[in-house]
């Protein structure tokens, strides 16, 4: 069964931690995030992205996410992430999403304080919490990202109701380690007036040293995917360099490489010297 979001969070603030949220693209994914979060003893959320869909379906993945968490000793959690459309909201919360983040983007204002305000409560009539951002996060080589106004924060989570507000501070989608630059200064002045739990998207790129100070300045969320994709196909160029190989050789490794990145995350996610 599949993990209310709250409780992990709340846990993550008490701590001065962060759950970790990996995004994954087909079953050995899953795999690789669970076992690792397992053997690490953390909570952790295994995420599929709307953009994601053509390469496993929302009812796959929850099969895959349910059925490794049933052989697993911690929590999981699971997210509808980036959503772009009301009915792709209403279609995740129907197949069981705990949780859903709308994406929003493109919308002004005013228009995007009302749809999430609506969304938050078809998302709460599922028991259900809703996660969205206040700016955007830009993705790599193709959008620029719009960062989060600190001074709008207090009136887009009391207008729309959201249960976690995902923050542009920097990052951006598609960035390898230690490429972003954080906006520490500005990632204060949001957390000291902010009521709710705090997501920091694009995760991939922030360096390892940056994630402590995020987590410090009270994220408790970090969405991950570009260093596990970076990360299997190092794993699959390795397989393919033996004289000899079959497809099913990939799995393995790819799951394998996936782990051990989740592994080294997470670590850095929960450190206790700040």
């Amino acid at each position: 069964m599949l993990s209310p979001l709250e409780p992990l969070l709340k846990e993550a603030r008490t701590q001065k931690k962060a759950v970790g949220s990996f995004n994954a693209v087909c079953i050995e994914f899953v795999d690789g995030i669970v076992s690792a979060a397992d053997e690490l003893g953390q909570p952790i959320i295994v995420a599929l992205s709307e953009s994601h869909l053509k390469f496993i379906d929302m009812e796959t993945f929850l099969w895959a996410v349910r059925s490794r968490s049933e052989r697993a000793s911690i929590p999981v959690s699971a997210q509808f992430d980036h959503a772009q459309t009301p009915d792709s909201i209403e279609t995740a919360l129907r197949n069981g999403f705990p949780s859903v983040m709308y994406d929003g983007k493109g919308l002004d204002y005013e228009e995007k304080v009302r749809m999430t305000a609506e969304l938050v409560r078809m998302a709460h009539s599922y028991g259900a919490v809703l996660e969205a951002p206040l700016g955007t996060i830009g993705s790599k080589g193709r959008e620029e990202s719009e960062l989060t106004d600190p001074d709008l924060v207090e009136d887009f989570v009391n207008r729309t109701g959201i249960d976690i507000l995902a923050v542009s501070v920097g990052t951006t989608h598609g960035l390898s380690a230690g490429e972003a630059r954080l906006d520490l200064l500005r990632l204060g002045r949001i957390t000291s007036s902010c009521r709710v739990d705090i997501s920091l998207h694009g995760g991939s790129g922030v360096p390892d040293d940056d994630y402590a100070k995020a987590v410090a300045l009270g994220v408790n969320k970090i969405s991950i995917f570009t260093r596990l994709s970076q990360a299997a196909v190092l794993a699959v160029k390795d397989v393919m360099t033996r004289d000899k190989y079959r497809y099913p050789d990939f799995l393995p490794a790819t799951r394998d490489a996936v782990n051990a990145t989740v592994k080294s995350l997470l670590a850095l996610f929960s450190q206790q010297d700040r």
